[in-house]
Formats: structure tokens, C-alpha cells, sequence
């Protein structure tokens, strides 16, 4: 996230909330705000998320989540002045499933830190709730992993999401970088850090992501091929033997991924045959159908419930959307909206395939999204029901 840009947008909107005389204003943060599951600090140890929480857990999370903050003073000291500023603003945090171990007994210590650095009306290390409810404007809002059984938890059963990110997308760049005797921040490595912001998530765009990044590296790192090759078949076998031993929820998320590790490995000493053999795997989308219709079904239950929701509100797709709802009011009364803010996040996507050579060009933006809704006596002063303010800004792309 490009913190100070999220910071002059989000004072843009207090400000004009101010002069045009809104009198309570919430900020709802909508989870994935920290990145606590894609730090290399999970590699330092043994702890993972999907066990039970131990003092060791405990001080993992706490080590990132103080790294966070060392180098995020600015997000902090932002939001803490605006809520110092303008007393009509709070704060409103709602967990993610990157950030969902600020939210469990081994986030209880990081928990108290943050609730002490943001203006979040409450200090006492208590969880945060999942949902955001706000009857007076309409409005239910959750991440949206919930709906995802690759990246939702129960009592009992783990996110397999969580254990794709540590054990292959974190240990990758990693691993490679420790075999091939360079360092981890080495510009030839970049492409596989990134390799989670690429979309979509097509056997096919991801292999030629991989594919042509090592063309770059192979060319200054000699056996990089090789290399890369073996390093690949070591995070296939070990997310295996995570899957064998651990108990998910759901482990499509695992098995489309080692289908895909294991074409990668047959074939990338020869390159381009993995792109026409990735065509016959099957795709992967985030959560097992769409989204649009878990939120009709929210709303549905809601309503049935006697609560009646406007909007339903989540990100985690990185999808931004806008999507009238038919709940069978038969027209007598506005269509309820799904509304998904995205990701203020990078992210690389393909062209197209040029006939030589069977390879993807790539290009690369930032997608940021803020959602304003009004309630009926601010829509009464002249604003209109909700606003949603979308960008999207180029970037070079890495050259692929």
C-alpha cells in the first residue's frame, strides 16, 4: 500500500465531511490491513499459524507485528491524528485472513499494542468483531474470506490459504535465493515476491509468470534453471507433507497449486511446453462460487432476521465490483448493493500471448478503492446515497 497516498485521500474525505457538516463518521479498515502472514519471520521458526497458539506464536506475531509499526510510523501517527482532530471520526478495524492472528490468542499481546496506537475506542485486548454492522446507514461489512473455504477457519480445521502463502509463496524467493548464493533482495528475484499480485489466477498467466522471470534471472545467474527446477520440487513435497499432517478446512487451494508445481517441474528445462500443457488445468478464483450471491444470501438472512441491510461490503477478492442484489422485493423497494472495495494493492496482468514463442506481456498498476455511504438525513442535505472512489495508476511492469 502506498501509505501516504491512502492518508491524503482518506483526510480528503474527513475534510469535506467537516465543512459539509457530517456529525459521526466511521472508518472501516476491511481487513488485510497488516501483512502478518507473508513474513519471512515464519520462517525463522517452526510456528505456524494453523497450530494451536503457544507462547512462541505469541512472540512470532508480536516480532511482526513491531516490525509493522517500526516502519509504518506514518499510517499510525496519520490515523491517530485524524482521530485526534476530528472527534466526529472513529475508527473501525475488522479483521482479514492475512491479519486474522491479530485476532487469535496468539495475537493477544500485538492486539493490546495496536489498540493502544490507534484511536479503536477500546484498550482492554479484546477481540475485534468480525463484521461491522450499522443499521442507520444500511451497511454490513466483513473481509469476505469468510465466504472462501480456502482461506476461512472453523474450531477445528486451519486454512490451507495460510500454509500456500508460508511454505511456497514466502519460502520460493527464499529458498532460491539461498541456493543460488545471492541475496534475498537480488533485482533477479523480484518477480517471485510478486507472484501473489498476479491475476488471475490462471495456471496458465501464473506459469508464464515464473517462466519468464527465470529467462531474466538465467541470464545473470547461471543454473538459476536448474536450480529453480529442484527448489520447486522441494516446497511441492513439503506442502504435501503439510496437507498430510495438518487438518484444513479445505485443500483444493494446496492440491491446484501442486498440479501446477509439478507441470512447472516436468517441463521447465524445456521452457514453453508448460504453457500449453497449464491450459488443461483448471483455474482457481478465490472461494468455491460468487461472491454476489454469499452476500444475497447474507442479506436474504438478515432480512429474514427483521434487519434490513442496503449494502454488504468486502474486499479480499481484489475484485472491485458493484452489484444490484434481487432479493424478490419485486421492485417496490431499491435493490440492496454488493459493493467490493478491492485491494489498495500492486498487481500484474497479462496482455495477451504473442504467437512466437507462446509468452505473456505483463502489465502493471495500483489499485486503490475508498467506498462512502450517507445515511437518510445526509442524503437529505444533498449527498447522494453512497460514492465510490476508484483508482487506478500505472506502474512500469518488471519487463516480463
Amino acid at each position: 500500500m502506498d501509505v501516504p497516498r491512502f492518508l491524503c485521500c482518506l483526510r480528503d474525505v474527513v475534510e469535506r465531511a467537516s465543512r459539509q457538516g457530517v456529525r459521526s463518521l466511521v472508518v472501516v479498515l476491511l481487513g488485510d490491513v497488516f501483512e502478518i502472514l507473508k513474513s519471512k519471520i515464519w520462517l525463522t521458526t517452526t510456528a505456524r499459524p494453523w497450530q494451536p497458539s503457544s507462547k512462541e506464536h505469541c512472540d512470532v506475531v508480536r516480532t511482526i507485528f513491531d516490525s509493522i509499526v517500526k516502519v509504518n510510523q506514518d499510517f499510525f501517527e496519520g490515523l491517530d491524528s485524524l482521530g485526534r482532530s476530528y472527534s466526529f471520526l472513529q475508527i473501525v478495524y475488522v479483521p482479514g485472513n492475512h491479519d486474522r492472528e491479530m485476532n487469535s490468542l496468539m495475537g493477544e499481546p500485538s492486539r493490546r499494542k495496536f489498540q493502544a496506537l490507534l484511536p479503536l475506542g477500546r484498550t482492554d485486548g479484546q477481540l475485534f468483531l468480525p463484521r461491522f454492522y450499522d443499521e442507520e446507514h444500511g451497511v454490513l461489512a466483513q473481509h469476505g474470506h469468510e465466504w472462501d473455504s480456502t482461506n476461512r477457519t472453523s474450531e477445528t480445521l486451519a486454512a490451507i490459504g495460510d500454509a500456500v502463502v508460508i511454505e511456497l509463496l514466502l519460502r520460493l524467493p527464499n529458498l532460491l535465493a539461498e541456493r543460488l548464493g545471492v541475496e534475498e533482495k537480488n533485482a533477479g528475484l523480484r518477480y517471485l515476491y510478486e507472484l501473489d499480485n498476479v491475476r488471475p489466477q490462471h495456471p496458465r498467466v501464473m506459469a508464464a509468470w515464473l517462466l519468464s522471470g527465470l529467462d531474466h534471472l538465467a541470464k545473470n545467474l547461471p543454473g538459476a534453471r536448474t536450480t529453480l527446477h529442484d527448489v520447486l520440487g522441494e516446497l511441492m513435497e513439503g506442502l504435501r507433507k503439510v496437507v498430510s499432517t495438518s487438518s484444513f478446512e479445505s485443500v483444493q487451494l494446496a492440491h491446484w497449486w501442486i498440479d501446477l508445481l509439478s507441470l512447472i517441474i516436468t517441463k521447465v528445462l524445456r521452457k514453453y511446453g508448460v504453457l500449453r500443457a497449464a491450459i488443461r488445468l483448471p483455474g482457481h478464483s478465490a472461494g468455491d462460487g460468487p461472491y454476489r450471491d454469499f452476500a444475497a444470501q447474507n442479506l436474504q438472512a438478515a432480512q429474514e432476521a427483521g434487519v434490513s441491510y442496503r449494502y454488504i461490503l468486502c474486499g479480499h477478492t481484489h475484485v472491485p465490483e458493484l452489484v444490484p442484489l434481487d432479493l424478490g422485493s419485486g421492485g417496490t423497494l431499491p435493490l440492496p448493493l454488493y459493493i467490493n472495495t478491492a485491494a489498495w494493492r500492486r498487481v500484474h496482468c497479462p496482455a495477451g500471448v504473442t504467437p512466437k514463442g507462446w509468452r505473456y506481456s505483463f502489465a502493471t498498476w495500483y489499485e486503490e478503492c475508498l467506498v462512502c455511504i450517507f445515511n437518510d438525513e445526509e442524503q437529505g442535505a444533498g449527498h447522494p446515497p453512497y460514492e465510490i472512489y476508484r483508482s487506478t495508476r500505472g506502474e512500469f511492469s518488471l519487463g516480463h
